[in-house]
């Protein structure tokens, strides 16, 4: 009797992995997420200008940063890092083309938070 039933349980696995893995869930996530959240209006906690010559950015974890690039279209846009505390590109969270170089924005812990050590 187990044997009989094996076949059934296989192909009711295999259909819910099928229904599972198609459509919408199979869609990978958006990696800006992973980086923070774009902020469309409200008060930024910092202004960083970025200029022809610019390589690298520092910033804080959960901070909202207004980045006014300069040379190539001139734009300006908004991002909170709420995300990972990692290297960014900032070509990875600018609107597509904004930032005409290669620039990394590194994320720093909120120094608001503390430290484990304490």
């Amino acid at each position: 009797m187990k044997h009989a039933l094996r076949p059934l349980a296989v192909a009711a696995v295999l259909a819910t992995s099928a229904v599972y893995f198609s459509g919408s869930q199979a869609a990978t996530p958006d990696p800006k997420g992973w980086y923070g959240t774009p902020v469309t209006d409200g008060r930024a906690d910092r202004v960083v200008e970025i200029m022809p010559t610019t390589r690298f950015v520092n910033v804080d974890e959960n901070q909202i940063v207004k980045f006014v690039v300069h040379g190539g279209r001139n734009e300006s846009f908004m991002w909170q890092f709420n995300g990972a505390r990692t290297v960014i590109p900032l070509a990875a969270i600018a609107p597509d083309g904004a930032v005409p170089q290669a620039v990394n924005v590194y994320v720093a812990p909120d120094p608001l938070e503390g430290s484990l050590a304490e």
